[in-house]
């Protein structure tokens, strides 16, 4: 199918630009976006993007190209994304809580033509030019070493004349895995879109919703929430550079919102604030989290409040979705349980050989439909294997009860959850392992009260460990929520597989919650 947009656009399937030009027809005055007050309305978010597009297309940015953005929250990050796509190219999230050696191999592994950044940041890519030659680096705000971010709008200019269709890549998404070497997952347009239209179908999201979202656009959630949810259904999305539990409720009281998505953590946070038992919620309608278990007290606590907290499980690789959503009128009664699958999904329990087992066998979690990623940028292999028979390979244990309802029971793939963000141990594992005193050690988590979980070193052997260059070695490398916080002494040595693996699952049951003779990490 293909329609043709303003100036002669052709638009291709479901890509995630049309959704933006129809409601810029139908509603250009409506608010798109509201950062801290800071505001863009759908016709302003369509012609600034198209001017950008402009800008970028003049620099000879198109298909096949990758373009990066390094900003907090902000209008400009709308901009600039939209701006991209329309110019053919992709998106590539870059971690605004990276150390400058940890975002060297995202850029270089993309191959960035350019950077949308903002001068707090600068530096994190300031030596970005050395390893990636042509790069270009482009501040929103006045900054040495970057041009200004407005000398790409080309004012008045029409988006460059260009084919999208549903199969481009509309976003590359880094994820880490066992190997501790991030992937750049890749998310087309029609993945994203394909889950936006299931989970509006799942839940009946529409235009109408006046929509939170209490988390970074930089992150893979962010950006495809934002898409997904706020754009392609035309509704207003608020979100904010600190999101405390105070400002979130302020907001929800202030603005009437009716949905809010974000991690657990958030929503414990909105639950301790004072104002917790005197916001006005009456207009809350939708709200879904996700990230780290939901205690029976915090599902309880938000439903004497009148609010039902629905909980979804996902992941990156499914366009940055939901895999499957449990409705809160289902919450209490199928505790520990994620839900049934999303309606444009087929998902199965499989054994070691990829047979289908029975409702309430373990296996691994298999996924399949429009919602998956195309594969790994650059990763052919892996790729391949993500993706064997057609089917989403998702490294997550689970089961299926008898009435299609999905529990997990563990992570195949060693990682554990931090305030909603992926922590993959081998990365850590990878940075820590020259430190003296850590000849042998391995990473878990831990339960944190705040967190959900944190990272623990556990080291065996009776060598002192050089703390400062531990805690020099975090802090240059590791962004603040994958840096360890306990080391705890191990007084055996590790025990192991017969192929030598550590058996982490092992030390997971011994440390099942944090040692008394753990030591605490100070940065």
């Amino acid at each position: 199918m293909v329609r043709e947009g303003s100036e002669g656009v052709a638009v291709r399937g479901d890509n995630l630009i049309q959704n933006l030009l129809f409601w810029a027809r139908t509603t250009p005055g409506k608010t798109a976006i509201d950062v801290d007050g800071a505001r863009l309305s759908y016709a302003e978010l369509d012609r600034r993007s198209d001017e950008m597009a402009a800008g970028l297309a003049a620099l000879g940015i198109g298909k096949g190209d990758r373009v990066g953005i390094l900003m907090r929250n902000r209008v400009e990050f709308a901009e600039a994304m939209y701006a991209i796509m329309k110019a053919g190219a992709a998106i590539v999230l870059l971690n605004i809580r990276y150390t400058p050696a940890e975002i060297r191999h995202p850029i270089a592994d993309a191959g960035l033509t350019a950077i949308l950044t903002e001068s707090a940041l600068l530096p994190l890519v300031a030596d970005a030019l050395a390893y990636v030659p042509g790069l270009r680096l482009f501040s929103a705000d006045p900054a040495d070493g970057a041009a200004p971010l407005e000398e790409l709008r080309r004012k008045g200019a029409a988006r460059p004349d260009i084919d999208i269709d549903g199969a481009d890549i509309a976003l590359v998404s880094y994820t880490s895995g066992t190997t501790g070497v991030p992937k750049g997952a890749m998310l087309s347009h029609g993945a994203i879109y394909a889950a936006g239209a299931a989970r509006a179908c799942f839940v009946g999201h529409s235009f109408r919703e006046r929509m939170l979202l209490p988390m970074p656009l930089a992150y893979t959630a962010g950006a495809v929430f934002f898409m997904r949810d706020g754009i392609n259904s035309g509704c207003t999305t608020w979100f904010l550079r600190q999101p405390t539990g105070e400002a979130m409720l302020d907001l929800i009281e202030r603005e009437r919102i009716t949905s809010v998505q974000g991690v657990t953590v958030l929503f414990e946070a909105m639950l301790q604030s004072p104002r917790f038992a005197s916001t006005d919620l009456s207009s809350l309608t939708h709200a879904l989290t996700g990230g780290a278990m939901v205690t029976r007290h915090l599902l309880e606590a938000w439903q004497a409040r009148g609010v039902q907290l629905v909980q979804g499980y996902g992941q990156t690789e499914s366009a940055g979705s939901h895999i499957a959503i449990l409705a809160g009128e289902d919450a209490k009664r199928k505790m520990g349980f994620c839900g049934r699958p999303m309606p444009n999904l087929d998902l199965r329990i499989v054994d070691g050989e990829g047979n289908a087992l029975p409702p309430g066998t373990p296996g691994e979690i298999w996924v399949r439909g429009s919602s998956i990623m195309t594969g790994y940028l650059n990763r052919p292999e892996e790729t391949a294997a993500a993706l064997a028979g057609g089917w989403l390979h998702t490294g997550d244990i689970g089961l299926l009860d008898a009435e299609g309802y999905l529990k997990i029971l563990d992570r195949t793939k060693d990682m554990l959850i931090s305030g909603g963000l992926n922590v993959y141990p081998a990365e850590i594992e990878k940075v820590l392992g020259d430190v003296p005193g850590l000849e042998e050690f391995c990473i878990i988590g831990v339960p944190d009260p705040r967190w959900g979980e944190v990272p623990m070193i556990v080291a065996s052997g009776s060598a002192p460990v050089d703390m400062d260059r531990l805690l020099l070695r975090c802090r240059q490398e590791l962004a603040d929520y994958k840096r360890p916080r306990y080391l705890v002494r191990y007084a055996d040595p590790m025990p192991r597989t017969l192929s030598g693996k550590i058996t982490k699952g092992t030390l997971r049951a011994l440390y099942c919650e944090v040692p008394e003779d753990a030591v605490l990490l100070h940065y």
